[in-house]
């Protein structure tokens, strides 16, 4: 069951995350993504069976659901068969996030302000939520999310930790 219902942005995108991880394993055994799109909208309820039923058109359903992967020149991308890359499960998922959530850049700015007010007092909560933020960031890899864990800490224990990154 898909339902989105009194949800924030947050558990959304954690909602379309799982999605993506009921349809890894089905690409895996190359089930068609057609079929595959058409197990994840079965399982739509409450505000996602709306959009699908009542706001996307039949020819907008069509469309996502014979989707295909393209390159930048938009140009269908061709496997080792020498036939089309269905894309139907990405496009599914990317029109539901545009629908309910909206353009990403904000949900990254967003982040981006709240990685620069986060302290670090309560080490394991603000750690897991600190890290499943910065995770989302392409610049993620950058030292100064690292300097930024340690000045939340308290002295000693942000000394232990500056010695574990040295070793």
């Amino acid at each position: 069951e898909w339902n989105i219902d009194a949800t924030n942005e947050y558990h959304i995108i954690n909602k379309l995350q799982e999605m993506i991880m009921v349809s890894n394993p089905y690409k895996i055994k190359n089930t068609f993504d057609k079929i595959l799109g058409n197990l994840l909208i079965v399982g739509f309820t409450g505000q996602l069976k709306g959009w699908w039923d009542n706001v996307i058109t039949i020819q907008q359903q069509t469309e996502i659901l014979d989707s295909i992967q393209i390159n930048e020149i938009e140009k269908s991308i061709m496997n080792s068969y020498n036939k089309t890359v269905e894309d139907v499960d990405a496009t599914l998922i990317y029109n539901i996030t545009i629908y309910f959530i909206g353009d990403l850049t904000y949900v990254k700015d967003k982040t981006t302000e709240q990685l620069s007010n986060l302290k670090l007092q309560d080490f394991r909560w603000y750690k897991n939520t600190f890290m499943t933020k910065v995770l989302t960031r392409e610049d993620a890899n950058q030292p100064y999310w690292k300097e930024k864990i340690d000045t939340g800490l308290t002295t000693l224990f942000a000394e232990k930790i500056n010695c574990k990154y040295h070793e």
